[in-house]
């Protein structure tokens, strides 16, 4: 059995523009009707940006978010060069049949080169999200089950995704049974795929998050309010 390249989320820059480099769109979706979509960079900076782009599938174990190199996704050109100022598109490509109920997760890393080396330690690296959407229509947003957990570390916010459609979390918050609201991850948190969980380290609370709700705003929606998951038997 081949030996699988795993590589860590943690270690690429924030989405959207790496040094020099804007990315469009900064999140891919693959309709199963359309066995292609377009992905344009644009080099904002006064040199040349050489690169390499690959795909990878996108999985989720352990609340860790970890690559696999890609084998139904293509990307093309591979290879090539920005020129200072200029622009250069890149075709994302299915090589195979869309998925049927849930949307596929994949992450398109462009690294930048030095001339013909392979990238190398202290470049510039980019991950774009790419998901391939399903033949059977997803809902309008994602529907997540959210329940407060007790560790050796403190509590912990344990969300499942147990739908066909991944969840963007940003702008997480907490409201008290008092009705004072306490934010606690600003910005973007994190993904959550179809059929994953992730966890996420809350500060310590007299009332234990008893009689409060959670709220976050999901795939750049509205804000929303986090359903309690049922409590086991």
């Amino acid at each position: 059995m081949r030996r699988l390249a795993w590589l860590l989320l943690a270690l690429l820059p924030a989405p959207g523009r790496a040094e020099g480099l804007r990315v469009s769109p900064i999140t891919v979706d693959l309709p199963a009707e359309a066995p292609q979509a377009l992905v344009r960079l644009a080099n904002e900076g006064g040199a040349p940006w050489p690169a390499e782009a690959r795909l990878y599938v996108w999985e989720q174990q352990d609340d860790a978010d970890r690559l696999v190199p890609a084998t139904d996704l293509a990307v093309s050109p591979a290879r090539f060069e920005v020129a200072a100022a200029g622009e250069q598109l890149l075709r994302v490509v299915r090589l195979g049949s869309p998925p049927a109920q849930a949307e596929r997760a994949y992450r398109l890393v462009i690294e930048q080169r030095r001339g013909d080396a392979a990238p190398a330690t202290g470049l510039l690296r980019y991950s774009a999200p790419v998901f391939v959407l399903p033949r059977e229509a997803l809902p309008s947003r994602p529907a997540l089950l959210a329940e407060v957990l007790a560790g050796r570390d403190g509590p912990h916010l344990r969300i499942h995704n147990p739908g066909p459609l991944h969840a963007r979390l940003a702008d997480l918050a907490f409201v008290g049974a008092d009705g004072r609201r306490e934010p606690l991850y600003a910005d973007l948190a994190g993904y959550i795929l179809p059929g994953q969980a992730r966890s996420w380290a809350l500060p310590a609370r007299v009332d234990g998050y008893a009689g409060g709700r959670f709220l976050a705003r999901l795939n750049a929606l509205d804000e929303t309010e986090l359903p309690a998951a049922a409590a086991a038997p």
